[in-house]
Parts: structure tokens; C-alpha cells; sequence
């Protein structure tokens, strides 16, 4: 069975799982719950390219929808299925579609009077976008052909976890996730190929340190393999007969403060270290803070904002100018900062309607100039829920 085979195999079992649960949720209503929300909006986009200032960008038009389904069976089985459209109204080149399709058994279950749950989940998610190249802001080519479809992938994700929680409130999770993302593909002598697989073992621990306060850390360890991309020397020369690996080590700790029932905030702080299997040409470091706050301003009136400022740096790269075409292949620093509000207008039963505004901001600076960029963008719409 070949690589195109493989994907469509996939996609026929996801959604065989996905009419199987859908059928066993009407099957039996008392036992079943769903939930759904959708928004549609329109607004203005000054750079959504990402563009440097040597190249400049014309503030853009956009309309964008999505929704997200939520469906369970006696809170064990889960549905969860969602997709996101936007459209550029002068630069079709900026459009975008993403769709999410996720099935979730999970369980509660007691040993000896001790407290455990598993959780298994298979998702998967596409991606379909166009690459404009951040050194001329056209189109991406490669040896004179185009690359437009460079970045669109479909991600398979396979998980399982299990917690345990004691006395105190404490919880334990170990927890297992294999990945597998195709690229497009693209017949093309010396571009490589960016499709790989990923194994990721992790282990959290959650407890609370008050009554208005809850910690979590989380340590993570990850392998991915590239299926036709070979490693490099420290000078960034291709090996030989090699497959390029990646291993990650991270950590993510993080504090939930609730001192209301109307407020919420959230502190994370992530690090990850990257190594290769080649002459450590790709060894990187990642970190970023991350503030996000939910405030229930008045009844009907919700208020978010999500704060975001991180650095990505190469250990012994040098070539930092080099024009090369792979995954977070550029040196940077900055942040992004991200607030939205919403009043409903009207509510019947369990649904409501409301009015929806967000705005964003993006600035980021780079060792290689045209990867330096900022972005705004502002829009309005509505919102509903069922």
C-alpha cells in the first residue's frame, strides 16, 4: 500500500468512526449530548502574509466562518468535528481552510477505592493554504516551478492517556501520542520532502495549592522522523543516506487562578531543546510565556485576552541567510497579543446569539530581515450557540 493509499485508508476509517457514533447518539437521546457554535465575521487584515516592511503589504478585506460540533454518549463517547474557512476578498492567495474531526472515549473507574480515568482519542486535521514566499512576496517556486500547495497537510493523531488522583486533589496522567503528518507531494529534484512521524511521551502532574489557585507541570519527550529528508552537518551539507530525526525535550508549567467564579486566568511557561541526528545543524531552543485571562464582565458580556511573547534560536547555525524552504527555519523573537468580546443579544432555551469583535496584534523581528514582520488585523461578527 503506497503513501496516497495509506492517507485515503485513513480518512474511510475516521469517518466510518464518525457515522458510527453519530448513529449511536440519536440512537439513544436521553443518554446523549451536543453542543454547537458557529461565527461568521468580517473585518480588515493589514499584512496576512507576514510580510517584511521591504516588501509591504496592502490592508486586506476578509470574511471568515467555522463551527464546532460536540456530541458525547453518556460522557464517554465523543464526537468532535469543527472546520474553519476564511476568504480574502482582493487575495485569493491569502485563503484558508482547516478542518478538525476527533473521536474521544474516555472513563472513570475506581482500584481499591483509588481514583483513575483513561482517555484514547484518534484526530485528524487538514490544512489548505497557499506559500507566498517572504523573499519576494509572490507565489513560492522552486526551480522555476510552483510550490503553491508546499504547506497543506492532512495530521493523523493517535493518543491514550491515563490519570490517577488521590487524596489531596493531586493528579497524575502519563500519557502516549503518535503523529503522522503528510505534506503535499512534489516530484521535484533537491526539494525536500517534509512529511514525517512522531512519537510523544509525556507526564503531568495538576493539584491544587488553594482554593483559588491550580499548578501544573508537564514533561515531554519527543522523536520524529522524516520519511525522505536526509540530515545535515554542522555546515548545513546534506549526509548521505540518512533520514533526518528531530528529538525534543520540553517542559510546560503553568498556574489556573480563579479568584471569582466570573475570573480566569492562566500563566504557562514552556521550553523545548531540539536535537538532531546529523551534526546538530538544526539544535534549537523554544521558549515562550503565555498570559490568557476570561472575564465575565456582566451577564451576556465576556471579555478574553491572550497574551503571547517567545524566542526561537539556533545553537550553530550560521548560513542565516540561506534560502531554504522548511518548518521554522528562521531565528525570532516577539509576540502576539489577541483580545475578543462578546454580548449576546438574545437567548431561547438552551441556544443564544451574540455579537462578537476581536482584535489582534502580531511583531516579530528576526536575524533575517525579510522574516521580521508585524501584523494587525481587527473584525466583527456574530455568534451562535446551541
Amino acid at each position: 500500500m503506497d503513501k496516497q493509499q495509506k492517507v485515503e485508508t485513513n480518512k474511510l476509517i475516521k469517518l466510518a468512526g464518525a457515522v458510527a457514533v453519530s448513529a449511536s447518539l440519536f440512537a439513544a437521546p436521553a443518554q446523549a449530548g451536543i453542543k454547537f457554535n458557529t461565527k461568521a465575521i468580517a473585518g480588515l487584515d493589514d499584512n496576512p502574509h507576514e510580510l517584511s516592511e521591504r516588501l509591504g503589504s496592502e490592508q486586506q478585506e476578509f470574511y471568515q466562518a467555522d463551527f464546532r460540533l460536540r456530541a458525547d454518549y453518556d460522557r464517554t463517547l465523543y464526537l468532535i468535528a469543527g472546520a474553519e474557512k476564511s476568504l480574502y476578498v482582493n487575495d485569493d492567495r491569502a485563503d484558508q481552510f482547516k478542518t478538525n474531526l476527533e473521536l474521544m472515549l474516555r472513563h472513570d473507574f475506581t482500584i481499591f477505592d483509588e481514583k483513575f480515568k483513561y482517555r484514547i482519542n484518534a484526530q485528524q486535521r487538514t490544512n489548505d493554504e497557499t506559500f507566498v514566499s517572504r523573499r519576494s512576496g509572490l507565489v513560492g517556486t522552486f526551480s522555476g516551478q510552483s510550490i503553491a500547495d508546499r504547506y497543506d497537510f492532512t495530521t493523523t493523531d493517535y493518543s491514550a492517556e491515563l490519570s490517577y488522583e488521590n487524596e489531596r486533589d493531586a493528579e497524575f496522567t502519563l500519557r502516549f501520542e503518535q503523529r503522522e503528518k503528510d505534506y503535499e507531494d512534489f516530484e521535484i529534484t533537491g526539494l525536500s520532502d517534509l512529511d514525517y512521524t512522531q512519537n510523544r511521551y509525556s507526564f503531568e502532574v495538576e493539584f491544587n495549592v488553594d482554593d483559588t489557585g491550580r499548578f501544573v507541570l508537564e514533561t515531554e519527550y519527543l522523536e520524529r522522523e522524516f520519511l525522505d529528508r536526509r540530515a545535515r552537518d554542522v555546515l548545513g551539507n546534506d549526509i548521505a543516506d540518512t533520514d533526518l530525526r528531530f528529538y525534543y525535550a520540553q517542559v510546560t508549567a503553568g498556574y489556573l487562578y480563579r479568584p471569582d467564579r466570573d475570573t480566569r486566568w492562566r500563566y504557562t511557561f514552556h521550553y523545548q531543546a531540539r536535537t538532531d541526528n546529523g551534526g546538530g545543524y538544526y539544535d534549537s531552543d523554544n521558549s515562550y510565556l503565555q498570559i490568557y485571562t476570561k472575564y465575565e464582565m456582566a451577564t451576556y458580556h465576556t471579555l478574553r485576552a491572550r497574551l503571547r511573547v517567545g524566542v526561537f534560536t539556533y545553537d550553530n547555525r550560521t548560513d542565516r541567510d540561506e534560502l531554504t524552504l522548511e518548518d521554522d527555519n528562521r531565528e525570532r523573537a516577539g509576540g502576539s497579543l489577541k483580545i475578543d468580546y462578546e454580548w449576546v443579544l438574545w437567548t431561547l432555551f438552551d441556544s443564544n446569539l451574540g455579537l462578537y469583535f476581536e482584535v489582534e496584534a502580531r511583531n516579530f523581528n528576526s536575524t533575517d530581515d525579510d522574516y521580521t514582520f508585524r501584523r494587525q488585523r481587527a473584525a466583527v461578527g456574530v455568534r451562535w450557540e446551541l
